[in-house]
């Protein structure tokens, strides 16, 4: 049982490097580590197995893979069966660079918003402090 388990494992993860390749090779990924920082593990992994350093993946890696990048066929890397990847329909994770295009953009949006919440603050505390209203008070709140 042992060989046969060590022998799937070896097998397996020689796919899920052959996928990779075919990933790089397509354009949907630039890089081992574009690919690991998106799937969310060790860009070592991935050099270790190829490099014989490590035995293979383990199953939370090559889920980890599929569940970012779906077009990637756990069929294909779990039984050798099938097409590596499933392009039709698939949708392809958002490039590093688009990814950090919407993340800026969405910051900016959020300083922007979170600016008129404290110039509408500013004219509340005005208000209140014309009225009479102690405002040093209101600060001891902590709120």
């Amino acid at each position: 049982m042992g060989n046969n388990k060590k022998e799937w494992e070896k097998k397996a993860s020689k796919r899920f490097l052959e996928v990779f390749d075919k990933l790089k090779g397509e354009g949907i990924i630039r890089t081992q580590k574009e690919f690991s920082d998106t799937s969310g593990f060790e860009s070592q992994i991935l050099s270790s197995v190829r490099n014989e350093q490590q035995n293979g993946f383990s199953l939370g890696v090559v889920a980890m893979a599929a569940t970012h990048f779906p077009m990637i066929s756990l069929n294909y890397i779990l039984r050798g069966e099938g097409q590596m990847l499933n392009l039709e329909g698939a949708e392809k994770p958002f490039p590093s660079s688009d990814l950090v295009s919407v993340l800026t953009n969405s910051i900016k949006r959020l300083e922007k918003e979170n600016e008129k919440y404290i110039n509408a603050l500013a004219k509340i505390y005005d208000y209140l402090e014309g009225e009479g209203f102690d405002i040093k008070k209101l600060k001891a709140l902590d709120i």
